[in-house]
């Protein structure tokens, strides 16, 4: 037989041996050691566990174990549980439309078993006198090896797998090292764990106990998570409920804050998923009061309409595909907007690199207590960290996270999953004098650097940036108040069908910017007229008249924004005393004292941080 004969008999058509095939199938879904941890806590919740229990040796490489007190499986359940496409989730094509559960594919303990030896004992939790009431026992490995036999067995289901990819040392070759292995499978626990505050979960390491997250709420679950968040205070929960899904937001003040989005998580139906847009929604949403390149602090819970939402995508589950995704995008928008406007603080800013962090306790004016900082502090930024002191209807979360029922991390924190970290900026303290700030009368002292308008306000020094102040309150102005221009050749341009019935919803708000628009022929639209100042192209303009999201009004408010920068006062310009009283006054009256970019309008300094600059007791 020649070479070529050879070359051709090698590239025929076979049917893959059942174990290659399943071993290819297995990489799908079983990347690394975390990824056996997601599937196999996915399988405990859905099993209605009360408590999950997840414990692992050498990075997860030697041992992973996972324990519930979920209904558990009888003899017969477990014989099937670790073939192929075996699953108790679904059991039609109509199921898995409807389907609720986190696991549904029935591929999970079958691309456990391919890649390492599986061990699962399960005891159904009513089990009576006529059934094993001492449990089962089931063995299996990557060879396809099947022992089950009765095992004494508490109510539930416990699953040990060891000794991953065993079998494919290639494999195993491109993990990394067991101490980063570990920190993914913590973060695979923390993203399992969150959605659920109701049930426990304990995380060892060994033998010894890195995590415990008490049933809680969900502040205080998030908390438990992350103690690296200041110990009270600045975090609220938000919810809405509309046609389709029902939405949660726990949410940060805007004075904490990170340059990465590791803080910044989308979950749907229980799982943590890579949505960017929904991202980009919280981080609009933040724009009024965070400067560019500033991430929020968020965590977004979605229960969306089953039959809306497709997890079908991807073997891990990491992608979605949603029917109502601009409903839910102006949703995730319109509450934390909406909140931020109505509790809207003062910022202000502390003095002393050496300084002690604010205690962040509720007050008209607060006062830094010495006090150690929080775990891992250094991985946010401290911009402001303004409370409202009016009521609100979402709850304000006050407690320390060890106080949430016991919730304690015993692990280092090098045990912490975690991104680079930023530098923080001084520790903040704030000024926030109240409703009748703008009527208490103040002592204009005079211009520093041409940048700064000194104000003494009772025992506190306010420094007013000039041209951030000027700029809020020409671009409040010109929102209030927007002026047109008439387009000497009116710009035409041709819609699909569902863009025409976006711009027939959107044509009010339009109109509100100063945009002429009027439909000349069906599908066919004629601009006439843009707001004055308009220095886009039509094109840009068509884009933003025909997009799928509302960015209408994030266009609209970087034009008025950029308008209001040119023409604001500039550092070094020159204001008499009349004219920097009237800045003054008209700044203490702002809702939201930050300028359109995010900015804030002014730092506090009180008597008692000058005092504690120079070490005098106050």
């Amino acid at each position: 037989m020649n070479t070529s004969q050879q070359a051709h008999e090698s590239q025929s058509i076979q049917v893959l041996d059942p174990r290659v095939a399943r071993k290819i199938a297995a990489g799908e879904v079983i990347e690394r050691p975390a990824s056996i941890v997601r599937e196999l806590i996915d399988n405990a919740v859905d099993a209605g566990a009360a408590r999950v229990t997840l414990s692992i040796e050498n990075g997860g490489l030697s041992l992973i174990r996972v324990q519930d007190d979920g209904c558990g499986m009888n003899m017969q359940d477990l014989k099937v549980c670790a073939l192929s496409h075996a699953t108790s989730k679904i059991r039609s094509e109509e199921d898995l439309r409807l389907c609720r559960s986190l696991g549904f594919r029935g591929e999970a303990l079958s691309s456990v078993a391919a890649v390492a030896r599986l061990r699962i004992t399960s005891k159904q939790a009513e089990a009576t006198a006529g059934e094993h009431t001492d449990g089962a026992l089931l063995e299996a490995d990557a060879s396809g090896a099947l022992e089950l036999r009765v095992a004494p067995a508490p109510p539930g289901t416990t699953v040990e797998v060891r000794d991953v990819f065993y079998t494919q040392p290639a494999r195993k070759r491109f993990l990394k090292n067991p101490s980063a292995e570990s920190k993914q499978v913590k973060t695979t626990f923390i993203d399992k764990a969150l959605p659920f505050p109701q049930l426990e979960f304990r995380y060892f390491v060994g033998d010894m106990l890195k995590l415990f997250l008490p049933r809680a709420s969900q502040i205080e679950r998030i908390r438990a998570c992350y103690p690296e968040l200041p110990e009270s205070g600045l975090l609220e929960e938000l919810s809405e409920s509309r046609p389709g899904f029902t939405l949660r937001v726990v949410t940060a003040d805007p004075g904490l804050f990170r340059r990465d989005r590791r803080l910044l998580q989308i979950f749907i139906n229980g799982r943590r998923v890579n949505e960017y847009a929904f991202q980009q929604a919280v981080q609009y949403a933040y724009e009024p009061y965070l400067p560019g390149g500033l991430i929020p602090v968020s965590w977004v819970f979605l229960e969306v309409d089953p039959e809306l939402v497709d997890f079908n995508v991807h073997p891990a589950k990491r992608e979605v595909r949603l029917r109502n995704k601009k409903e839910i995008h102006e949703a995730i928008v319109g509450v934390i907007r909406s909140h931020l406007e109505s509790n809207s603080g003062l910022p202000g800013v502390g003095l002393a690199q050496g300084a002690a962090r604010p205690s962040f306790a509720p007050s008209s004016t607060r006062r830094a207590e010495p006090s150690s900082p929080p775990r891992h502090a250094e991985h946010f930024e401290w911009y402001r960290n303004p409370q409202s002191t009016g009521e609100s209807s979402v709850t304000r979360d006050a407690t320390n996270f060890t106080d949430a029922g016991g919730a304690t991390d015993t692990g280092s924190a090098n045990d912490a999953d975690d991104t680079s970290p930023t530098s923080a900026h001084a520790p903040v303290e704030v000024y926030e004098p109240g409703p009748e700030l703008a009527r208490t009368s103040f002592e204009y002292l005079g211009a520093v650097f041409g940048v700064f308008l000194l104000v003494r306000l009772g025992e506190t020094l306010l420094f007013l940036d000039q041209h951030a102040v000027h700029e809020r309150l020409l671009y409040d102005e010109l929102r209030e108040r927007p002026r047109k221009q008439e387009l000497l050749v009116p710009v035409e341009f041709r819609t699909e069908p569902e863009q025409r019935d976006r711009i027939l919803a959107r044509r009010p708000g339009f109109a509100q910017l100063g945009l002429e628009l009027s439909e000349v022929r069906t599908d066919t639209w004629q601009i006439s007229a843009v707001p004055a100042g308009f220095e886009d192209s039509p094109a840009s303009l068509i884009e933003v008249l025909t997009d799928d999201y509302d960015l209408h009004e994030r266009q609209g408010a970087e034009f008025f924004a950029r308008r209001a920068c040119k023409a604001a006062v500039k550092d070094g310009d020159h204001l008499d005393k009349n004219s920097a009283e009237e800045l003054i006054r008209r700044a203490l009256e702002l809702k939201n004292p930050r300028c359109p970019h995010g900015r804030p309008l002014w730092f506090a300094l009180s008597k008692a941080d000058l005092f504690r600059a120079v070490g005098r007791t106050f």
